[in-house]
């Protein structure tokens, strides 16, 4: 194990599902076991969108930025490409008897690691990753997240057809190395299960407990901040953890991030300009209100950052069409979606962050002072919070949020929060 520094990080749990722990399901793990699940982590939409809208025969799986994306099933590397809406995706084609099946995954929040060509393999050694979670292009509503889909094209034909994802309902919980649900005509089933380890960093500034369970009842000791921890299985808000002394414990998903990560909130008391670059030279891109929060990706030097932003018509000033295909620049051809750019000053960075309740009717606790620190109560309700519901969180603790509820301090359940900027 080792110790590292993480930056600020300001938006810890930003794609776990808002689900009480009784109410957690596994997705049902099917009978044709010929597709792995590419993350850890739940199904923010199966076949409509929280709107309503139809969204079939794809599924939305929320995870925190920069978790690994892995293939669903061993295949050759057809397509890498960006798009304004989409942001940056791969296309793996898996051949099979009578078809071929293709699976893509959209909005990594970076170039994808792989390129047009390469064979991938979704079991040895854990599966090779291809990519990282984000949420670039039109991805803003259900946060960090794949969007997910699995084709097939019968043999001699040109037409592809787009495969429901059968048992899956949102807030179902999901596994790297489990099985996606369905039969699959063409395919035989994979020979095991991956197994899919990944590293988590402790991201609360005063530390965070560690679980008997997953049930996160009992505690039996702490993590310091920075702490780097592989993670050995997870379950429905929680991930278990090989600990420093090699001991396992759980420990919540809200207090911890990705170690990849590097990501801090920005913030500003005026008018934001977005840049092209690290400079006043770069154009201007992009406009945003004072006070907005966005979330920071890098640093150049001690005045620059780069953040993503929300470009549309009102946010836009760029006028450069090569932009629409890049994840850095503006959308001055009239799409939306999530960009990045650079911020200067009067930016400065910020521990809060937004977040979206996407569960109907959570409880929040009422607030207490101990050792003069603000902590949860939790033998005092002040309200609920329903689905959709966006805060600014200003302080977290030991995966729990804090935030300003009805003109007083309010706490809510990291991991019952999904991202929203």
């Amino acid at each position: 194990m080792k110790n590292r520094v993480v930056l600020a990080l300001a938006l810890t749990a930003m794609s776990w599902p808002a689900v009480c722990f009784s109410q957690h399901v596994p997705a049902d793990p099917g009978a044709g076991e010929q597709f792995l699940w590419p993350i850890d982590g739940w199904v923010a939409t199966s076949d409509t969108y929280q709107s309503g809208q139809p969204h079939n025969g794809t599924a939305d799986l929320s995870a925190p930025h920069y978790t690994p994306v892995r293939p669903a099933r061993s295949g050759t590397v057809t397509k890498v490409a960006y798009t304004n809406n989409g942001g940056w995706s791969v296309t793996i084609s898996h051949p099979g008897t009578g078809y071929t099946y293709t699976t893509s995954y959209t909005h990594f929040i970076e170039q994808p690691v792989v390129q047009v060509n390469d064979v991938v393999d979704a079991t040895a050694g854990g599966g090779t990753v291809i990519g990282y979670v984000g949420r670039v292009g039109n991805a803003d509503l259900g946060g960090p997240h794949v969007h997910f889909s699995i084709r097939r094209t019968p043999d001699g034909s040109t037409t592809s057809e787009l495969m429901s994802i059968p048992a899956i309902s949102r807030g179902d919980w999901i596994k790297n190395g489990k099985f996606i649900p369905g039969v699959f005509s063409g395919l035989a089933p994979l020979a095991g299960e991956a197994a899919r380890t990944f590293d988590v960093v402790v991201s609360e500034p005063l530390g965070a407990s560690i679980y008997s369970s997953s049930a996160l009842s009992t505690i039996t000791g702490s993590v310091a901040y920075g702490t780097d921890l592989d993670v050995i299985d997870s379950q429905a808000g929680a991930y278990k953890v090989m600990l420093p002394d090699n001991s396992l414990g759980w420990i919540t998903h809200s207090s911890t991030v990705p170690s990849r990560s590097n990501i801090f909130g920005v913030t500003s008391a005026s008018v934001i300009s977005i840049r092209k670059g690290p400079s006043a030279a770069h154009p201007e891109i992009g406009v945003v209100p004072a006070g907005t929060l966005l979330t920071g990706f890098d640093f150049s030097g001690s005045e620059w950052y780069k953040v993503q932003w929300w470009c549309n018509g009102t946010s836009n000033r760029s006028t450069d069409a090569s932009d629409n295909a890049s994840d850095v620049g503006g959308c001055s051809n009239g799409y939306y979606g999530n960009k990045y750019g650079w911020v200067g000053v009067p930016a400065t960075l910020t521990d809060n962050f937004r977040v979206r309740v996407i569960r109907g009717s959570i409880s929040v606790y009422a607030n207490q002072v101990v050792g003069g620190e603000d902590m949860r109560d939790l033998s005092t309700i002040i309200g609920t919070l329903g689905l959709g519901s966006g805060i600014t969180v200003t302080g977290t603790r030991n995966g729990w949020y804090k935030f300003q509820f009805s003109g007083q301090i309010g706490w809510i359940r990291g991991w019952q929060t999904a991202g929203s900027q």
